[in-house]
């Protein structure tokens, strides 16, 4: 994302703050400055780790680009500074990206959340 962090506000999450929990609105996502984020969900009644993130990464980005909730629990497994990705500015963003990729985009969050629901 290089010079672009500048523009975004952080926000920092202690270890163990809830992120947000799967079926939330989504309105913003996330790129992780340090620290480290799990990504779960819950199925019955057993908690299924989808993946662990880190410094660097991007996360809560497919329920903006598809318009559905978020299909996981996102909790800071340590002290974490993250990069807020406005949902309306991402939006901006996206519509002005070449129809046939915004397309192909939300083919692949579909497949995705299809995926995560056998997990």
């Amino acid at each position: 994302m290089g010079d672009e962090q500048k523009y975004l506000k952080s926000i920092m999450f202690g270890r163990g703050a809830v992120i947000f929990r799967e079926g939330d609105h989504a309105d913003r996502a996330y790129l992780i400055d340090f620290g480290k984020v799990e990504l779960s969900r819950m199925r019955d009644h057993d908690k299924q780790v989808v993946a662990i993130v880190a410094d660097h990464h991007l996360f809560g980005e497919m329920a903006l680009i598809d318009g559905g909730g978020r299909s996981t629990d996102a909790v800071a497994l340590l002290d974490t500074r993250c990069y807020v990705i406005d949902a309306e500015q991402f939006r901006i963003r996206l519509r002005a990206t070449d129809g046939f990729i915004r397309t192909v985009m939300r083919v692949l969050c579909s497949h995705i959340r299809h995926m995560n629901d056998k997990l």
